[in-house]
């Protein structure tokens, strides 16, 4: 059984953290610019009337009008660059201006119904009770990655083409360009510090070590911190 409480807290600093989003990086003058390094205009929205949603998408008009089930309860919405998001009380759903068509997730019967989601422009995620269930906006696919019992979400933060979460056991980063989750386990006794994202790249600061997601190939490096 879940451990009273442990997912609430969870999600509720899920909630908190996800206002903290880090913005899209910038680069500086005469250095090279990358596609995950541009701020990308919004180019997706979404528009739910009744039980009918349709995903606008600014090159190319709206897309087919997806319907909800009979008594299907529409609990958040948001878009941001290349990406949109729906959650329901049943399911995900997702709309990538680089993809056509609607891309769906559904909940499991014991897992919890999330209640928000976090946006980059190129992905999104979604946090549930037994799962982290992350949208690629690049392939249109949902990816999901399992939350241990018992284990209780720290941070997570966003750029336009990463993200991070941290958990008391390890560190887990998202990216468009490797297409799926990787993990990095934290130490005993390994206090988190602080953690960023930017452009393809997030990094978190613990007590002993400066671990690095890069994006691009899906890998995690660290250095260690000297010894006071």
């Amino acid at each position: 059984m879940e451990k009273p409480g442990v997912i609430t807290r969870a999600l509720a600093v899920f909630a908190v953290l996800g206002t903290l989003a880090v913005p899209s990086g910038r680069t500086a003058p005469g250095l090279p610019l990358f596609a995950d390094s541009i701020e990308l205009e919004d180019a997706i929205g979404l528009s739910v009337l009744d039980r009918e949603i349709v995903a606008y998408d600014v090159s190319g008009g709206a897309s087919p009008v997806l319907r909800l089930d009979r008594d299907e309860q529409v609990v958040w919405q948001g878009s941001k660059g290349r990406v949109a998001i729906l959650l329901t009380d049943r399911r995900g759903l997702a709309r990538s201006a680089d993809v056509g068509g609607w891309h769906e997730v559904r909940y499991r019967l014991a897992e919890n119904k999330p209640q928000s989601a976090l946006i980059g422009s190129r992905l999104g995620l979604v946090v549930t009770s037994q799962r982290l269930l992350g949208f690629d906006g690049r392939s249109g696919v949902w990816l999901e990655h399992p939350i241990r019992l018992f284990e209780e979400l720290r941070a997570v933060r966003t750029s336009d083409s990463a993200m991070v979460v941290v958990t008391q056991y390890r560190a887990i980063g998202l990216s468009p360009d490797s297409g799926n989750f990787f993990e990095i386990a934290l130490r005993l006794h390994e206090r988190l510090e602080a953690v960023t994202a930017l452009a393809s790249i997030a990094t978190v600061t613990t007590s002993q070590r400066v671990l690095v997601f890069q994006g691009r190939t899906g890998s995690w490096q660290e250095r260690k911190r000297p010894l006071n």
